[in-house]
C-alpha cells in the first residue's frame, strides 16, 4: 500500500525519527472533542497554565517506538503491513487524570475494548524482533491537555463535562512526531487498513 507521505531521496543513514503507532478518530469525533475542550477552557482558571492539544492532533497511542533510524522505516512499515485485523466499534467516554513527574495530564477515557487490545498485541508481536516489549499497562486514552498543576486538571474534571462518542476503528497509522516550540506535530507516514469487507 502506498505511504501517506514519502521522500524520493535516500534517507540519511545517521538520521533518526521519533515514531509512534496510533488510531486516529474520524472528523466527527474530533469535532465533538474540540467542543468539549472549548467548554472546558471557558471554565478553566486563567491563572493556571494549561497546554491544550489541538483537536486535529488527538489520537489513541497503541505503541510509542521512540527514536528510530530513518533507514529502518521501510522495514518497520513492512512488518506493520503483516498485521491483520477486522474493523471494530470503539467508544470514547469520560475524563480522567494521569499524574506524572513534573506534569499532569487530562485525558478523554476509552471503554475497555477487547478488539483494541488484540490489535495492540498483534502490533507488538509484529515488532518483537526489533523492539523490546513495553511493560507499561495499556490504558487507551486521548490526551486533551497538560499542566504542571494537578489541581488545575482536577478542577476541569470537577466541571462534570464528559465527552461521549463512538466510531469504527478501520485502520491504524504510523506517525512521525516533531517536537516544536508550539508543541508536537504528528505527521502520518502510512495508514494500515483493516481487512476489506469484514467487521
Amino acid at each position: 500500500m502506498p505511504s501517506i507521505s514519502s521522500n524520493p531521496s535516500e534517507p540519511n543513514p545517521e538520521a533518526r525519527q521519533r515514531l509512534f503507532i496510533a488510531v486516529s478518530p474520524p472528523e466527527a469525533v474530533l469535532g465533538h472533542l474540540a467542543k468539549v475542550m472549548d467548554d472546558l477552557k471557558k471554565s478553566a482558571d486563567s491563572d493556571q497554565k494549561i497546554k491544550w492539544t489541538e483537536a486535529g492532533q488527538l489520537h489513541i497511542t497503541l505503541r510509542f517506538l521512540g527514536s528510530v533510524a530513518a533507514v529502518k522505516t521501510e522495514e518497520l512499515k513492512e512488518n506493520l503491513r503483516s498485521v491483520k485485523f477486522k474493523s471494530f466499534d470503539f467508544e470514547v467516554k469520560g475524563l480522567g487524570l494521569f499524574e506524572k513527574k513534573g506534569a499532569s495530564v487530562l485525558w478523554a477515557g476509552c471503554e475497555q475494548n477487547y478488539d483494541l487490545s488484540a490489535l495492540k498485541n498483534n502490533i507488538d508481536k509484529a515488532l518483537k524482533k526489533d523492539f523490546k516489549e513495553t511493560e507499561e499497562l495499556f490504558k487507551p486514552h486521548l490526551t486533551l491537555a497538560r499542566s504542571k498543576s494537578p489541581s488545575a486538571i482536577k478542577e476541569l474534571i470537577s466541571t462534570g463535562l464528559k465527552p461521549r462518542s463512538s466510531f469504527e476503528v478501520s485502520s491504524f497509522i504510523l506517525y512521525r512526531s516533531e517536537l516544536l516550540a508550539q508543541g508536537a506535530r504528528h505527521i502520518p507516514l502510512e495508514k494500515f487498513p483493516a481487512l476489506a469487507g469484514q467487521s
